[in-house]
């Protein structure tokens, strides 16, 4: 009987992505709307452009004003701070919770037979 191995393959580790890649997919999808839905994210993922360009001196970047390229970090502070005053942070995270329960809810109706999707409208609780 052969011994049992804890440890993956070689060539499963050869094919995980470097730390540099992880972060590439990150911000890719993240900028494809996959940071839980945060539309701000953006103002981030701009600054941070701004940065590299400014540092590495590409295109019109290079001559601006350095407080020019970081004005998206203060805007996005602006953003979190008025979204977290008017409510809009915790509605969203309300919404968020009322869409799962409805969507755990109808999946345990689906699961037992009792699905009350029949086309017609159905009450809220």
């Amino acid at each position: 009987m052969a011994a049992i191995s804890h440890r993956p393959p070689a060539e499963a580790a050869a094919r995980r992505p470097s730390a540099l890649q992880s972060f590439a997919i990150w911000l890719v999808r993240g900028a494809a709307g996959g940071w839980n839905e945060e539309r701000n994210m953006w103002l981030l993922v701009v600054g941070l452009a701004a940065i590299a360009l400014k540092y590495f001196e590409v295109g019109f970047v290079a001559g601006l004003d350095w407080w020019i390229v970081l004005l998206p970090f203060p805007a996005a502070a602006l953003w979190w701070a008025f979204a977290d005053w008017s409510g809009y942070t915790a509605r969203r995270a309300m919404e968020r919770d009322d869409a799962r329960r409805e969507d755990r809810l109808e999946r345990q109706r689906d699961a037992l037979g009792l699905s009350t999707r029949r086309g017609g409208s159905r009450r809220k609780p």
